[in-house]
């Protein structure tokens, strides 16, 4: 079954609001964001396993958008706006509490 246009709307509009926030970000936040998404993928590995890499290239060479691959589209945007929100929020605050510095070996 595939995805209606309303889902297509809202899948549209996701990824502006992400690429308009991506906008507002620096180098480093982007930065920090992808570590921060990487160790969550890490975590995931930990507790579940592999992930399946190859049902992630069957489905990004779809040319069908079904109702399952609509909905992980739609989080996994979600997860990386949400992600990259909370990094930007940092460090507008004056001291930032939780930003990833591998040189330190803490997450402060």
């Amino acid at each position: 079954m595939s995805t209606g246009k309303i889902e297509l709307d809202q899948i549209k509009k996701q990824q502006l609001e992400f690429q308009d926030l991506v906008d507002e970000c620096n180098r480093n936040e982007l930065g920090q964001c992808a570590k921060l998404l990487a160790m969550y993928i890490a975590v995931y590995k930990q507790e579940f396993g592999e992930l399946p890499i190859e049902n992630l290239l069957n489905m990004s060479e779809s040319l069908l958008v079904g109702q399952e691959l609509s909905q992980i589209i739609q989080d996994g945007i979600e997860e990386a706006s949400s992600m990259l929100r909370m990094v930007h929020n940092e460090q507008q605050r004056p001291k930032a509490t939780f930003y990833y510095k591998p040189s330190c070996s803490t997450i402060n």
